[in-house]
């Protein structure tokens, strides 16, 4: 792995959902929370949305935030992340081993290590080990500490990711994103922009068969 190129620091960041896990969170943390029939019955409430979505005619935050609100909207939120806690301690088994031998080894070598991830903070935080930050989806939250359904920003996928991840290092005090040496570790289309202000990329990396993109 590298260290330092050029004397910029090297940053690393990691996708989450089929990068480190081996399914995608979102469906299977709200099967599990709501329970099959709900969650099923929601995707039938949304079938044009989500069937919009599936035809590339609707945006991906927009079909989100429609399951978001059917399934969180007036939930508390430390019950949410007592949910995400739960998930995340009966769920190490979609964790892909690979990927955190990868981040200790990256952490290891001094670098600093990142994930960043359309999926909701609370719970993939609770899947990693503590110290490793999360850039994710956000949730809103009511002045009672309740969710509201709604998310809070946008869907952090695509050019937001990108955007989150140079906010994140301003609220670090850090260098911006162009003065660090980017490696990056994505599996979808999700990943492109990322994968594009990156010096090194690896796409599905740890995946039966990967791909090594510089």
């Amino acid at each position: 792995m590298s260290t330092e190129h050029d004397s910029k620091p090297t940053l690393v960041a990691f996708d989450f959902d089929g990068t480190i896990t081996r399914v995608d969170t979102f469906k299977a943390f709200f099967k599990w929370a709501v329970g099959k029939r709900r969650y099923y019955g929601a995707l039938f409430r949304h079938f044009f949305i989500l069937t919009g979505y599936a035809l590339g005619m609707v945006d991906g935050g927009r079909a989100k935030q429609a399951l978001l609100t059917s399934f969180l909207k007036g939930m508390n939120l430390q019950d949410f992340t007592n949910l995400a806690q739960k998930f995340a301690e009966t769920h190490r088994h979609i964790i892909r081993l690979k990927a955190i031998t990868a981040i200790e080894g990256h952490l290891d070598a001094g670098h600093t290590v990142v994930v960043v991830t359309a999926s909701i903070e609370q719970w993939v935080a609770a899947m990693l080990e503590e110290g490793v930050p999360v850039i994710g989806t956000r949730l809103e939250v009511d002045e009672n500490g309740v969710l509201t359904g709604m998310m809070d920003g946008a869907n952090c996928r695509g050019a937001e990711k990108v955007q989150r991840l140079e906010e994140w290092l301003s609220s670090q005090g850090s260098e911006p994103l162009a003065n660090h040496h980017l490696i990056v570790y994505g599996d979808s289309d999700g990943d492109n922009e990322l994968f594009t202000v990156a010096q090194e990329s690896h796409y599905k990396p740890f995946h039966y068969k990967s791909f090594f993109r510089s």
